[in-house]
């Protein structure tokens, strides 16, 4: 019964661990993103185009896959693959636990729901906080049945 009881403990300190290095991750990337993500812009990526650019980064963010920078004239973006190839249902059930476990634990700022792009991207859930924007998006895939989930934290001149 003891070696239950520590199993169980151990898991939920790994799981605790886990989420707060994901929050501590976002929450870093975000507040670098005034300096162009400069701590975590890793080697430039090859491209035809010269007046925007990707970068490979220096971090994965916990429970992410195919994070990069981009920038074009007007700014960067931190961009990452939360999921891929899931449920709409799926998808909003992922971005929930996302924006609830930041929410929970940084973010001061107020949530902001909009439609955008019918028919490519299906939601964005958007944080603000003067020209830094995190956006949680469920973008409906080339099959028009399944969905990719992104995060992306940008950081835009404003005019």
């Amino acid at each position: 019964m003891r070696i239950v009881f520590l199993f169980i403990a151990l898991s939920l300190a790994i799981t605790l661990s886990a989420q707060s290095n994901f929050v501590n991750q976002v929450k870093n990337i975000f507040e670098d993103a005034s300096n162009n993500f400069l701590k975590y812009k890793g080697t430039q990526k090859p491209s035809l185009d010269t007046a925007s650019a990707y970068y490979n980064t220096t971090i994965t963010i916990d429970g992410t896959i195919d994070n990069d920078i981009f920038r074009d004239q007007l700014g960067y973006m931190y961009s990452a693959v939360i999921k891929d190839w899931v449920s709409k249902k799926e998808a909003k059930r992922i971005v929930e636990g996302w924006k609830m476990e930041l929410k929970d634990n940084f973010w001061p700022f107020k949530q902001q729901k909009e439609k955008s792009f019918t028919g490519v991207f299906s939601e964005d859930y958007i944080f603000k906080k003067n020209a830094i924007t995190l956006a949680f998006c469920i973008v409906l895939s080339g099959d028009n049945k399944n969905y990719l989930v992104t995060l992306h934290i940008s950081y835009y001149k404003e005019f």
